[in-house]
């Protein structure tokens, strides 16, 4: 629980309920931006990001509490020190999901979200539409997206519009191209070990996903060494136009 920010005190105001949760800094991306660009972000930090973060999620899910927008926006750091610990904040779409149970709706931001979730999506606002109920699979995949980006720095779905990348999520298509037009990733200096470990999560079946258990038992992440440090080609690319979806 000490990677779920803390709800310190709580009052009400004029009819509202306000919450008071713990000071934290940065957020994932804005660390990822400053400093994976110029610097480097080593695979002993991102393997060290990625066990914090996956206990947090396993934590939630022994309280049966479904996050439904995990990205790297809403994981923050106590501060810039050196060794600060990540917190999953903003809990505005999540859900009690107890063992065995399902939620409904659509919840979360596009680039995130995962295939169940977008069958609850329909570009007519004025249709209603019946989705697949979904569980805790849907945070190992979002997870899945932000350990894929902390690789390499950009995400494993993108399109020229939402359509196309909303295909692309359904269908489960990407890949870890070493040459995006005329620029070379970091996805040749990766092994096949966190490689398959995301191919693991970004699975389309949500029955065949790895669990957290499973995660935090992945010989990968529980090693303690890493290759030589290698900073990030190119830029960071932004998430789509639409942004998150609003309830």
């Amino acid at each position: 629980r000490k990677h779920i920010c803390k709800l310190l005190s709580h009052f009400e105001y004029k009819g509202h309920l306000c919450m008071v949760f713990q000071p934290l800094e940065m957020n994932l991306r804005k660390l990822l931006k400053t400093y994976g660009r110029e610097v480097g972000i080593t695979l002993t930090a991102i393997r060290m990001y990625a066990r914090q973060m996956f206990h947090g999620l396993l934590h939630m899910q022994k309280c049966s509490v479904l996050h439904g927008d995990i990205k790297l926006d809403n994981i923050l750091y106590e501060s810039n020190a050196p060794g600060a610990e990540p917190k999953l904040i903003d809990f505005g779409y999540a859900g009690v999901c107890p063992p065995g149970g399902k939620l409904v709706g659509l919840c979360g931001t596009p680039d995130y979200a995962a295939p169940e979730i977008l069958t609850w999506y329909s570009a007519d606002k004025g249709r209603k539409v019946q989705g697949s109920p979904y569980d805790h699979a849907v945070d190992m995949w979002s997870l899945g997206v932000v350990l894929y980006i902390l690789l390499c720095g950009f995400p494993p779905f993108y399109g020229d519009d939402d359509a196309q990348m909303f295909g692309l999520i359904s269908e489960g298509t990407y890949a870890f191209p070493v040459d995006i037009d005329g620029y070379k990733t970091t996805w040749k200096n990766v092994t096949e070990q966190p490689i398959e470990l995301i191919r693991s999560l970004l699975c389309v079946d949500p029955a065949n996903r790895l669990s957290a258990p499973g995660v935090l038992s992945n010989e990968w992440l529980k090693a303690k060494t890493a290759r030589t440090p290698r900073a990030w080609v190119g830029k960071m690319r932004e998430r789509s136009a639409s942004g998150v979806w609003r309830k």
